[in-house]
């Protein structure tokens, strides 16, 4: 069998293949190829594209970007790909999943390559179209539901009141945080946080006030610490306190700054200043200590704090 004739066989399949899309195009993105795939998917038949220019059929087509990467391949003789991921569709083409409403496309990888000559110049470049429409739906049907998942996972860790994080993430972001800081030899404080007097606040105020001024503590908290802080809401009007890569002194110097952080200037709601303070205990991780342990001692100095008189930072000190 001649050159010629395996020449003729080959693009006699290709013109049939219904499974994949083919194209041949010149610089010019006039069509010199156009297989069966493309016309059962696009509705125009070979007869009447052949020689004629793809954006006159297809005026949706980015050009310049087409013509880029069509003289890319014509210069440089190499194969290239793009992925739905990167760009959706080559040609907006009809759906093949009609059981989904939303999707109105085929999502397509394509590929192209050099047409060359037979004396090796390359005189076109070719494009495969693969329908990935079915495997582009399932992973952006996966994403969603990761995506709301993540979502979901977030909100349950969240204290819709002061949007800080909540009690249960405290103790899983301690047992995270303790674990690096033994594996890296550094101290790690655990602070709990009280304000003082909050019933007196909600009995005179009452208690849209009272939150008022959790949400008020809480971002003026928050906006004192690290990145690598993590505080939460523990319960009520207190606020738990993880300090990662910290000595005893950073970590009284820090709570100390959270205190002052909060009693310099009063709360307002509604015309009316409320003053705030705020007593602090904090405890030190140490080998030969549970995590248990840190929070008790810390809860102990902060009743240390709030027995020495308030608006204060206590240190558990051991007996």
């Amino acid at each position: 069998m001649d050159n010629e004739q395996s020449f003729i066989e080959f693009s006699s399949l290709m013109q049939n293949l219904s499974s994949i899309g083919m194209i041949i195009l010149d610089k010019r993105l006039n069509v010199s190829f156009w297989n069966r795939f493309m016309e059962l998917h696009s509705h125009v038949k070979s007869d009447e594209i052949i020689n004629r220019k793809l954006t006159s059929f297809f005026p949706d087509v980015n050009e310049l970007w087409l013509t880029k990467k069509i003289n890319a391949t014509f210069i440089l003789g190499n194969q290239g790909n793009t992925s739905w991921e990167q760009r959706p569709y080559l040609l907006k083409l009809p759906s093949t999943q009609s059981s989904i409403d939303d999707v109105d496309f085929m999502y397509q990888n394509c590929s192209y390559f050099p047409v060359k000559s037979v004396n090796n110049k390359i005189i076109a470049v070719g494009i495969i179209i693969h329908d990935v429409t079915e495997m582009a739906v399932t992973q952006r049907l996966l994403e969603n539901i990761t995506n709301k998942a993540v979502e979901l996972e977030e909100i349950n860790s969240m204290d819709y009141l002061t949007g800080l994080y909540s009690r249960q993430f405290f103790f899983e972001q301690l047992g995270q945080d303790a674990a690096r800081c033994r594996r890296l030899s550094w101290g790690m404080t655990v602070a709990i946080i009280d304000a003082d007097n909050f019933k007196v606040i909600n009995d005179i105020y009452g208690h849209q006030a009272g939150d008022n001024v959790l949400k008020e503590l809480s971002k003026r908290l928050q906006h004192t610490l690290r990145a690598t802080d993590s505080l939460c809401r523990y319960g009520g009007e207190e606020f738990a306190l993880i300090l990662p890569n910290v000595d005893p002194e950073q970590a009284f110097s820090i709570c100390d700054r959270l205190r002052k952080c909060v009693s310099t200037s009063a709360i307002l709601y509604k015309a009316k200043e409320i003053n705030v303070t705020v007593s602090i205990g904090i405890s030190q991780m140490a080998a030969d200590k549970s995590l248990e342990d840190m929070i008790g001692e810390a809860d102990s100095a902060l009743y240390l704090a709030k027995d020495n008189g308030r608006d204060r930072v206590e240190q558990f000190i051991s007996k």
